[in-house]
């Protein structure tokens, strides 16, 4: 019995030495906490005893863990005026939801250690641990979860508790390593054996880094059996204010970060723009003065070269400047969805940069375009016929020429003096004849004039020379002219001795020499090779030949008469020969074979053209039908795509792929273009300008194909814009497709857009407020949206309205309120703060653009930036 009471003596002997361990871990504890704050005024205790004895002291601590003021406490230094100084207090702890069970204010004014203690700890509950809030747990069972959350990484950590799981210093040092891993470098090497220098490592690093002062003593933990819950509780609860502090100001920190990175994006952006427009206008103006140029060539093959360097440029230099402008286009459109989405001014292009501006020099571009066309082919016209009349002028002043030199020669060849009167008889009959067959070659020489007067008014370049030639022709004949009068004059001073007239040889020689003249002009006329462009023309050439044949044909009477003649004249003189002319019967039939022979070759001619003409319609048939094919297979696409914009459903991300899908099956017509292009190459190689199958031209095809690749590329850039907005402001999918499918409900005809009056019912159908004027609501909301007076809205914009509803705006306001938590709730900032806290880019982004802070007692170097925030917003 006596060792059953010594052993329960021993028993209560230590179960009391424990609680004394536990009671000054406390008082240290719970000293060091209120010190904590109590330097805040100024003050500090040594003895919690003593230290609130007369209230002052308490009120001090309450008004700053509260922020809030106490009534004022009495003067009097009795024994109920300090009581009445500590039950103000203790009211007041208990006005805020605090209940004191058998605290009194007698016991806090005698010094009474354990009512004081528990006093302490019920402020440490509300103040310090009552606000922790880890899934909507107790304040103790969620100050426990976080610690057990922040150290579930280290293996040699398990926080079960506010006593033993803390005994060893590790759970200490994994909370500090786990959001400073910098002021505990070496943290595996720790060791649990080593309980009171973790212990102390801990506390040092929490006293001197994190301003938490040492609230715990480390050989008291380590040496004592278990610590007291209340006093690590409260240590704990300093270290998850510290650190939530810490965390609020990383947030702050990320948020800026992301602000500034935008703000660095989007002037990124403005500038890719603006160097993309200056380019491309310049490529504009300098192409559009070349197209201007009117500088005419020489020659219809330099002109054809001409024609044929447009069409290179057509398909090869112009494509890639195109697909420049839809690139502009859509980085333009993005840009401007970027900057209402994050709530920043619109982008204001330079002057002479805007989308109009630039369809209008485009614009100007395909004008220039059209009218070099035009002029070049208008050229290659002109040329061909001024070379078609300067080959026939040539021909026709060579055979001129040649007749000049043959009848100056017949007429060196004769002569007067010592000839019979027969012969001068004849002499003078053939010389009328002559006469006639020079007026007659005179008479159509002069008539080269009109081909002459044809290439002036063609401007052709050598029409000069054309006119010289005819000039000398004239010339000539005059010459001949007067060598024919003085040779008359010769033979009628003769002609009195001349009396005999053969009038059968003279009517033979008049007859004769008319009809070679006339088969002279029809071999002429058969000799010349017309210009044909079609089958039809060729046709009417065919008709043209047709009649010549008729009308020759019916001059072989006339041939036959003078066959007679000559008869005769055999027959009477036993001679053809004949002094009056020297055109022979069987010069004559030479003429008239070579004329039937010219017949044969022109219809051989012809029948040739008709064969080529019929060619170049089969060339360009089949461009009409590939070009037709191409057309239809380009509308079969863009059907395709306006089916699929009006039945778009489903998540964004796949309607975006199946845009790629159709913007990828759209380049996929390369055998069909392919064919067209050669086609057209056919048209070229055969130097065919007009194609009367269709208007379709392959330079049209192009701009087809383009503008359905545009299209196609603008509606993926939407959908991307959609999505970027989507995840900008947090709206779900179906959100996104309630938006597209209301906007598609109003949008009737497909078209993508809707006018004032659409936009206005879609806005209202979706609940969109627009004021007690809606009209004015309407006209705000356009205007928020940079559209004009007029210009239709688009999907991007009405969805883009919809989805900021919803979205947390970049704001002054939220960049005033991330700037103040960075500061501390100072009106100015250190730059090593935002160094530590941004990015580095950001930050030397964020710096230069701070004015030094010019307020007295701030430290050296300080920032203001409350106008930064002016200037980040353009307000």
């Amino acid at each position: 019995m006596a060792d059953v009471e010594q052993e329960v003596d021993t028993s209560m002997q230590a179960k009391e030495q424990m609680q004394r361990a536990w009671q000054n871990q406390q008082k240290k504890s719970f000293t060091l906490w209120v010190n904590g704050h109590l330097r805040k005024v100024g003050l500090k205790v040594d003895d919690i005893e003593t230290a609130f004895h007369d209230g002052k002291n308490l009120q001090a601590l309450l008004e700053v863990i509260s922020n809030e003021k106490l009534p004022k406490m009495e003067k009097g230094k009795m024994r109920v005026h300090k009581v009445n100084n500590v039950q103000k207090c203790l009211d007041f702890i208990k006005s805020v939801g605090v209940r004191l069970h058998g605290i009194g204010a007698e016991e806090i004014v005698d010094g009474n250690l354990k009512m004081i203690l528990g006093m302490i700890w019920t402020i440490i509950l509300r103040f310090a641990i009552q606000d922790i809030s880890v899934e909507e747990l107790t304040a103790k069972e969620g100050l426990l979860l976080w610690c057990q959350k922040k150290t579930a990484p280290y293996n040699n950590v398990n926080v079960q508790n506010f006593h033993m799981s803390f005994k060893d210093g590790l759970a200490f040092c994994a909370l500090i390593h786990r959001h400073r891993p910098d002021l505990i470098p070496n943290y595996s090497s720790l060791r649990r054996d080593n309980a009171q220098e973790n212990l102390q490592l801990a506390f040092d690093v929490a006293e001197n880094q994190l301003d938490i002062p040492p609230m715990l003593d480390a050989e008291d933990i380590a040496s004592c059996i278990k610590p007291d819950e209340r006093a690590v509780m409260t240590y704990v609860s300093a270290y998850y204010h510290a650190f939530s502090s810490h965390q609020q100001a990383e947030l702050a920190a990320k948020r800026l970060n992301d602000i500034f990175t935008v703000s660095m994006e989007i002037e990124a952006n403005q500038e890719e723009i603006q160097g993309l427009t200056n380019n491309l206008l310049e490529w504009i103006l300098q192409t559009i003065e070349t197209m201007n140029a009117r500088d005419a060539e020489q020659t219809s093959s330099d002109t054809h070269a001409r024609l044929n360097d447009f069409r290179h440029y057509q398909e090869k230099e112009k494509p890639p400047k195109a697909e420049e402008k839809g690139q502009i286009e859509a980085k333009h459109a993005t840009l401007v969805t970027r900057l209402r989405v994050h709530n920043r001014p619109p982008y204001n292009p330079p002057a002479g940069q805007s989308l109009q501006e630039i369809d209008q020099a485009w614009s100007r571009l395909e004008d220039a375009e059209g009218g070099r066309e035009d002029f070049l082919i208008s050229e290659i016209k002109r040329l061909e016929r001024c070379e078609q009349l300067a080959n026939t002028l040539s021909n026709r002043v060579n055979l001129h020429n040649e007749r000049v030199t043959s009848c100056q020669e017949v007429l060196n060849q004769q002569t007067v003096e010592g000839s019979s009167l027969a012969d001068l008889g004849a002499m003078k009959k053939r010389h009328e004849a002559f006469v006639s067959e020079v007026a007659a070659h005179a008479e159509r020489g002069a008539s080269l004039s009109s081909i002459v007067d044809e290439l002036q008014s063609l401007n052709y370049a050598n029409a000069g020379d054309a006119a010289s030639q005819v000039s000398s022709i004239t010339s000539s004949y005059q010459q001949l002219q007067g060598l024919c009068d003085e040779r008359a004059r010769q033979i009628d001073e003769e002609e009195q001795r001349q009396l005999h007239i053969d009038s059968i040889r003279l009517e033979f020689a008049k007859g004769a020499g008319a009809f070679s003249t006339e088969l002279a002009n029809l071999g002429e006329d058969l000799l010349e090779k017309p210009i044909v462009r079609s089958v039809a023309q060729v046709e009417s050439l065919v008709q043209e030949h047709e009649a010549q044949k008729q009308r020759v044909s019916q001059k072989e009477a006339g041939l036959q008469t003078l066959r007679g003649q000559n008869d005769q004249l055999q027959s009477l003189c036993g001679s053809t020969a004949n002094p009056y002319t020297t055109v022979t019967m069987d010069a004559l039939t030479s003429q008239w074979d070579e004329v039937q022979a010219l017949l044969v070759q022109q219809a051989a001619d012809l029948e040739a053209e008709r064969q080529t003409q019929q060619h170049h319609d089969e060339i360009r048939i089949e461009f009409a039908n590939r070009a037709g094919s191409v057309e239809q297979w380009i509308a079969a696409k863009r059907d395709q795509f306006k089916t699929q914009l009006s039945a778009g459903t489903g998540p964004l991300e796949e309607q975006l792929a199946q845009l790629n899908g159709l913007y990828e099956g759209a380049s996929e017509n390369t055998e069909l273009f392919d064919a067209a292009e050669a086609a057209h190459g056919a048209l070229v190689e055969a130097r065919i300008i007009e194609n009367p199958h269709t208007k379709l031209t392959m330079q049209m095809l192009r701009i087809q194909d383009q503008q359905l690749k545009s299209s196609i590329h603008s509606s993926i850039n939407a959908m991307q814009n959609q999505i970027m907005v989507r995840d900008a402001s947090g709206v779900s999918d179906e959100q996104m497709e309630e938006f597209r499918q209301t906007f598609a409900h109003f949008d009737k005809d497909s078209s993508g857009a809707l006018d004032r009056n659409e936009f206005k019912a879609c806005l209202l159908a979706s609940g969109y407020q627009l004021g007690e004027n809606a009209e004015e609501g309407v006209d705000k909301v356009l205007a928020s949206l940079g559209l004009e007076p007029g210009q239709p809205a688009l999907m991007d914009h009405f969805i883009s309205l919809m989805s900021t509803q919803s979205a947390a705006e970049d704001t002054i306001e939220n960049l005033a309120v991330n700037f103040r938590v960075l500061a501390r709730e100072k009106d100015y900032i250190q730059p090593e703060v935002l160094r530590s806290e941004l990015t580095p880019e950001v930050a030397d982004y964020v710096i230069p653009r701070l004015q030094p802070c010019t307020a007295t007692d701030v430290p050296e170097g300080a920032l203001t930036y409350v106008e930064f925030f002016n200037e980040v917003f353009n307000n």
